[in-house]
């Protein structure tokens, strides 16, 4: 009988903390609120314009991949939110949150980007073609996290980000 009770305690033991490792691995703070017109993603605020209907997101963790590692241009994160909005007319604004769970993003230095501020944001700017659409993108950092938004439209991505 005794042996039943500490072979007992030893299967609770294991799956408490089989639970508790499961928690801490995935406790991300990976959040995404509408409201109004309005988005926070991961504590990060972004206006969104009349006519732009959700259409896709990814949550990416680096906990789930092989190689451990996520990146946004270059800059290492442990995990990105990307959520992206369309109109009817097939422009889109996508918009990027990255972050690292032990530290703060301080830096960023993207490969072709040229610097500029939008808004009050001082960040990256490039021009790109996908699809034949011309891709207008800018990063910045806020609050030690990296975000990226990816517009159709200078004019867009300037109210966005206003």
């Amino acid at each position: 009988m005794h042996m039943r009770k500490l072979l007992l305690i030893g299967v609770v033991l294991i799956a408490a903390s089989l639970a508790i490792s499961a928690i801490s691995a995935t406790s991300t703070t990976e959040t995404k609120i509408i409201e109004n017109n309005v988005m926070k993603l991961n504590d990060v605020q972004f206006k969104i314009l009349d006519g732009y209907t959700e259409v896709e997101e990814d949550m990416d963790s680096a906990a789930t991949d092989d190689d451990n590692s996520e990146d946004i241009d270059g800059t290492a994160v442990d995990a990105k939110t990307t959520v992206e909005f369309k109109n009817p007319t097939g422009d889109k604004i996508e918009y990027t949150v990255g972050f690292r769970n032990n530290g703060k993003i301080d830096s960023i230095s993207p490969a072709g980007y040229q610097e500029k501020t939008i808004g009050d944001k001082k960040g990256f700017f490039k021009t790109d073609e996908d699809d034949g659409k011309t891709e207008y993108k800018f990063e910045y950092i806020e609050d030690g996290k990296i975000v990226k938004v990816v517009t159709n439209s200078e004019d867009v991505l300037n109210q966005v980000l206003a």
